[in-house]
């Protein structure tokens, strides 16, 4: 007797479709100075914030995304901390991004793409952000 082929629920279908296309409209959102809150266990980044026992997921700014097999978005990290060096945004610079901030070049953040999905996205910085983002990450070589 030959094997059973598995064949597809309805409900199995429908998840892949709706999934390519949830994914086909956060990859809309990929673009140069686009902005996502990515959780900090994806991140890697430590919390030490805490409000009333609530950790702060940060703030990432897309540099590129790379299509292909593998793809995967070059991000940098967005902190309130001012000491550190990088490139300074005002505050209310985006309606959740109510304090003051430094993107910070130190190393490059690459994260699988479609994680995405699940980060809300803040939107895109305004154009005189665009145009510094740009001239430091083109200096650091990493666009």
């Amino acid at each position: 007797m030959a094997p059973k082929k598995e064949s597809r629920t309805l409900q199995d279908q429908l998840n892949i479709l709706l999934g390519g296309q949830v994914f086909e409209e956060t990859e809309k959102r990929l673009v140069f100075g686009s902005v996502f809150i990515v959780p900090n266990n994806i991140s890697g980044i430590p919390s030490t914030k805490r409000k009333k026992g609530k950790t702060f997921d940060h703030p990432f700014e897309v540099i590129k995304y790379f299509k292909g097999s593998n793809r995967t978005v070059l991000c940098a990290l967005r902190t309130t901390n001012l000491e550190r060096e990088g490139l300074y945004t005002r505050e209310n610079i985006l309606p959740q991004l109510d304090k003051e901030g430094i993107i910070l070049f130190d190393e490059p953040f690459r994260i699988d793409a479609q994680k995405f999905v699940d980060f809300a996205h803040l939107g895109i910085l305004p154009e005189e952000c665009l145009q510094a983002l740009k001239k430091a990450v083109t200096e650091k070589g990493w666009l």
